[in-house]
């Protein structure tokens, strides 16, 4: 008995008078008090409910975020690597027509210098000693 009562003392356990007070209470309430509990009870549960679908939907969110970003970064990479294919591919277009040009002003130089004279074959030589 000594436990009951500290049950029902410490908030445990419902005593009887309790339930008793309790239901009196409910019989005071007015149908329109009744009306707007149970008005109060749906809305509750229609929160409840929306609130499990913003979780559902914040859930997806996030791991379609995380796959784009993943995909994104994945994309740059690709991209960068590209870039500096190109970037060589150019530099050693560059380098290539820079030797082109120094050769070919070689060359031009070359056939612009006056040519030798060529030496007067051997008869012909002979021709003007005789």
């Amino acid at each position: 008995d000594n436990v009951m009562e500290d049950r029902k003392s410490g908030g445990i356990l419902i005593s009887e008078q309790e339930e008793e007070k309790k239901a009196g209470e409910e019989k005071k309430l007015t149908s329109a008090d009744r009306k707007a509990m149970t008005d109060m009870k749906k809305r509750l549960r229609s929160l409840e409910h929306q609130v499990r679908l913003l979780e559902q939907l914040i859930g997806k969110l996030d791991q379609q975020l995380t796959e784009a970003t993943a995909g994104r970064e994945q994309r740059d990479q690709l991209l960068g690597e590209m870039l500096q294919l190109l970037k060589e591919n150019l530099d050693g277009r560059v380098k290539m027509t820079g030797r082109f040009y120094q050769l070919r002003e070689k060359y031009l130089a070359r056939t612009q210098e006056p040519s030798p004279q060529p030496q007067p074959s051997l008869i012909s030589r002979l021709r003007k000693k005789g």
